[in-house]
Parts: structure tokens; C-alpha cells; sequence
């Protein structure tokens, strides 16, 4: 099933009401709200998209977590192009839903960003197109480092469910071994850049939608001087337009969200120290956007 909301203001009932989130215990009460509503339409297999209309403000940051966590979309248009805009989230294509994904490391490893040291990741997607990317960072136990470099592979496991439109399920298990080495050019020669392209726009929106605005630029600002040694160990020269356009996807976390940060840290003087965690309430719906449709980015380009 799909649901299409489409608003030109604020909620403002109590029950999710946005209208006014001075008061922290009410935000967090309506931002639970849309968070639960998600939960409950992933549940269902209900795909969520929500559609604004331009110079209004209703709170996407908040509201848009309906389309992110059930696969829908999220964006802002003007009134003349809502019919295009409805046409082109009808005629998307799904291709699965109730997709959930269990990713299993060795015991050495953990994932990054994911608030434990778990060895062990779950997923649930609302719905699958064929456009769909999904991506994360894992690192070894610093107390481990020694033991892994006695092997040669290690094993990586996923376990991936997803209903089909015609009603079957489907359940199926990747087992890999993937090469351990410590030599640098070894290393450099195997990456696929046009995934870890593809990852670098998804995970820093990820940290930047938790909150997490300094992680994303550090995370961001890394992955890119590791992308920037691998086109120039592979000689990568004739992708310099593959590559802007990657580095313009970019742009928000870079430049566009520090600067609003910094515009939101100034106007709360003494108050800098607390803006961090209120990141998300500050977000305007454009930047919220920016950053719903840099969760979603998926560019087939093919190095």
C-alpha cells in the first residue's frame, strides 16, 4: 500500500502537533509520535511519501521520517507541479517490501556510529526499488588488530528477508570471505569507488539526520581524502566529471549544514555547548530535504 500526505503547514493538534516546539517535553513528544506512526507503517508494508508546498514550513525534519523509514520520499514543490510530482512517486517502481537485512561480522569487528560494539546489524526497510543502496562502516577491536592479521580472510554473513509484490516471501544468505592484508596498495586496488562514493553521500546524511553534525563533516572530510588516494592511485583522471558531481552531492554536509550551524550556534550565545543535540530541531525543511534526499542517493555511474 501507498500513501501519499501532502501539507502546506504545521500540524496543529495535540496529537503531533508541531506548531509550536518551544517546549522540549512537546517536541519530543510529537517527534516519538511520527516515529512510532513510521514504526507502525513499516509494520503494514505502507510506503510513505510526504509532499510540502514551497514557502511554507511543516516541519520535514520531523514529519519526513514517515517517508525515511518506509521508503517513500520526501520533498518540497510548488503548487503548479504537485500533479507531476504525485505521477512520479506512483509510477516508482517496488520491488520488494518488508525487506529486513542481518549482517554478521566476526566477533574481532564491530560497526561504527551504530551506539554499541556489536558485531551484529539489523536493518528494516519499508520497501525495496531497484534503486535501493544500502551501506555502513565497520572497524576491527583495536585489541584484536594482531589476532586478525593472522588470517588470511575472514567471514562476513547477511541473511536478507523481503516480501515480493505478488504476496511470497523470500529468505535468502550470503556467506563471503573476504582477504585480510596490511599492504596499503593491495588494499587501494580493490575498492570499488563508485560504492564508497555511493556510501559517503548516504552514511554522513545518515549521522547528520541523528544529530550528529560534527561526525558527518569528520566522517565526510575522511572518506573523502580516501577517495581522492584512490582515483590517484588508479589513475581515475577521465572521471573528473563523475567526480564533481559526486563532490556537489557533497556540498550539504561540507559547506551548506556547518555554515547553517554555525549561523544557529551564533544566535544562541552561551548556548553552544547544547546546540549540538538540538540539531535537528533547528533544521529548516529545505536543509531537512537536502539531507532525505542525500539518505536516498544512489548513483549507478560506473567507474
Amino acid at each position: 500500500m501507498m500513501v501519499i500526505i501532502c501539507t502546506d503547514g504545521r500540524a496543529n493538534t495535540d496529537l503531533g502537533n508541531l506548531e509550536d516546539i518551544s517546549e522540549e517535553y512537546a517536541y519530543q513528544s510529537s517527534k516519538l509520535y511520527y516515529s512510532n506512526l513510521g514504526d507502525l507503517a513499516l509494520q503494514h508494508s505502507v510506503v510513505v511519501s510526504v509532499v510540502t508546498i514551497e514557502g511554507t514550513n511543516c516541519r520535514l525534519p520531523e514529519l519526513g521520517q514517515l517517508a525515511d523509514k518506509t521508503g517513500g520520499k520526501v520533498n518540497i514543490v510548488h503548487p503548479l507541479q504537485l500533479a507531476n510530482e504525485f505521477q512520479s512517486i506512483i509510477e516508482e517502481e517496488i520491488i520488494a517490501t518488508n525487506a529486513k537485512l542481518k549482517v554478521l561480522l566476526p566477533q574481532t569487528m564491530y560497526f561504527l556510529y551504530e551506539g554499541n560494539n556489536d558485531s551484529v546489524l539489523e536493518r528494516t526497510f519499508g520497501s525495496i526499488t531497484a534503486d535501493t543502496a544500502l551501506s555502513t562502516e565497520f572497524n576491527i577491536h583495536k585489541s584484536k588488530i594482531k589476532e586478525v592479521l593472522r588470517y588470511s580472510q575472514l567471514p562476513i554473513q547477511l541473511h536478507f528477508t523481503y516480501t515480493l509484490p505478488d504476496g511470497r516471501s523470500r529468505w535468502r544468505i550470503i556467506s563471503q570471505r573476504r582477504p585480510v592484508t596490511n599492504d596499503c596498495t593491495a588494499a587501494l586496488e580493490s575498492i570499488d569507488l563508485s560504492v564508497l562514493q555511493n556510501h559517503s553521500v548516504q552514511f554522513c546524511a545518515h549521522l547528520a539526520m541523528e544529530g550528529l553534525v560534527n561526525e558527518a563533516r569528520n566522517v565526510a572530510l575522511e572518506l573523502k581524502e580516501l577517495i581522492d588516494l584512490v582515483m590517484k592511485h588508479q589513475k581515475y583522471e577521465a572521471y573528473s566529471v563523475v567526480y564533481e558531481d559526486w563532490e556537489n552531492s557533497m556540498a550539504p554536509i561540507y559547506d551548506d549544514l556547518p555554515e547553517y550551524m554555525k549561523d544557529k550556534t551564533s544566535k544562541k550565545t552561551g548556548q553552544e555547548n547544547n546546540i549540538e543535540g538540538q540539531v535537528v530541531k533547528t533544521f529548516s525543511d529545505d536543509m531537512a530535504k537536502m539531507i532525505f534526499h542525500m539518505k536516498r542517493y544512489f548513483s549507478k555511474t560506473k567507474y
